[in-house]
């Protein structure tokens, strides 16, 4: 953050001051994306883990999502991932129309970003709150019933990717 001098008439409505950033400096994440040299709106800054219901915009819920506790030093607040799950799938044999288990991933969830994490002491397990739209929260559920697993993104990556389930036989190059 590098602070500047704007005119009044061009001052972003309720914005983040000098004195604010002094009370706060680590204690505040981002709500909203801020694109670089952006003038920072008080709406668009939240408080961190502490408070952690305040960090979730109107419209969102916060949802839990199990993770090897090791990976937690590598998480913070304000980081983005996407949501993977894998599962079988009854899927018929191509040569005997047979219905046979295949494992698959799909990617369910994009550009998701990360509310607070937590560890369970001594259990080697721990959990990232991340933000969600209320069906988002639905598909993270019915995912958790599964393997469900996480992919951090560059926090400039914000783009959206129509991805296809995959399987060992698409990962390989060769049906089974």
């Amino acid at each position: 953050l590098s602070p500047r001098i704007v005119p009044r008439e061009y001052a972003a409505a309720y914005p983040l001051t000098l004195t604010d950033l002094a009370d706060n400096t680590n204690r505040l994440v981002t709500r909203i994306r801020i694109p670089k040299g952006s003038q920072i709106a008080k709406y668009a800054m939240g408080r961190t883990v502490e408070h952690l219901s305040w960090n979730i915009p109107d419209g969102y819920v916060g949802a839990a999502i199990p993770v090897d506790a090791r990976l937690l030093d590598l998480i913070e607040p304000g980081d983005r991932c996407d949501v993977l799950v894998s599962f079988e799938m009854n899927l018929p044999e191509k040569s005997k129309g047979k219905p046979k288990l295949h494992k698959r991933t799909a990617t369910i969830l994009q550009d998701i970003m990360i509310l607070g994490k937590s560890s369970a002491l001594n259990t080697g397990s721990g959990s990232i709150i991340v933000r969600v739209n209320p069906n988002e929260a639905s598909y993270l559920e019915l995912a958790l019933a599964n393997d469900v697993s996480i992919a951090l993104r560059n926090p400039e990556d914000h783009e959206m990717h129509s991805l296809e389930m995959t399987d060992f036989s698409r990962l390989l190059g060769y049906d089974f």
